[in-house]
């Protein structure tokens, strides 16, 4: 049975870091820009599992944040390989 939490200030900055993240990988186009948001994407996702108390919690904010912590982190992978991938000449 889930667990019913109070939104603690470091979950909400979490949730608040997770969709800046997603903003600028939806607009930067650089393959650097996007190498470092794919690496800020696995440290936030460690801290969703340091912050809130399980996956199986039935909260809002908690499943909102896995959620866009894992539709973020293909998105950036996809169109990182997108852009970085070479060009044949």
């Amino acid at each position: 049975m889930g667990t019913l939490q109070r939104d603690s200030l470091p979950q909400k900055c979490l949730f608040g870091l997770t969709l800046i993240l997603m903003g600028l990988t939806i607009f930067l186009a650089s393959p650097m820009a996007l190498a470092v948001i794919s690496f800020l994407s696995l440290i936030t996702l460690t801290l969703d599992f340091d912050l809130f108390n399980s996956t199986s919690d039935k909260h809002l904010l908690n499943r909102a944040d896995f959620i866009l912590q894992v539709i973020l982190m293909i998105t950036v992978l996809v169109k990182f390989l997108l852009l970085a991938r070479p060009t044949v000449v």
